[in-house]
């Protein structure tokens, strides 16, 4: 849930989205630092917390082998967003 709030906190610019991330990561503190293979989500919601981050947008018609190659690879920090117009 905490990855989920961060990415739509900074597409969004909306600091409750961010606040709620960061009050959920503070209550997984004890997991993460205790069982950190149990907590992977999480500490991946840290990292895109601690940053840097870069947001990417796409606006308009995009082919589906572009679409395809956005998605393909795992891009930690990277928050990517498609629209058609």
């Amino acid at each position: 849930a905490a990855y989920a709030m961060l990415r739509l906190g900074k597409l969004t610019g909306r600091e409750a989205f961010l606040n709620a991330a960061q009050e959920t990561l503070e209550m997984g503190l004890g997991v993460m630092e205790q069982s950190p293979t149990a907590a992977g989500q999480m500490l991946l919601a840290a990292d895109l917390a601690i940053g840097p981050t870069q947001e990417l947008v796409f606006v308009g018609a995009i082919d589906q082998d572009v679409r395809d190659a956005l998605y393909v690879r795992f891009l930690p920090r990277t928050v990517r967003i498609c629209r058609a117009k």
